[in-house]
């Protein structure tokens, strides 16, 4: 099995870029930088949004 289409590889990409655009979007929002706050939701949309297609998809 490709190591890049491993459900491994997607679960940990697709956690990893929440977690690490929700911590930007918190350290945006922390230090006052509120014009960056929407590029960072969207990047977390974009995450919860491979997630639920590899949801419906069947491999997650």
């Amino acid at each position: 099995m490709n190591f890049f289409t491993s459900k491994a590889f997607i679960h940990s990409l697709v956690y990893a870029g929440i977690i690490a655009n929700g911590l930007g979007a918190l350290v945006c929002l922390v230090f006052g930088e509120l014009e960056r706050i929407p590029a960072e939701s969207l990047s977390v949309a974009i995450y919860c949004g491979l997630y639920l297609f590899h949801k419906r998809m069947g491999t997650w």
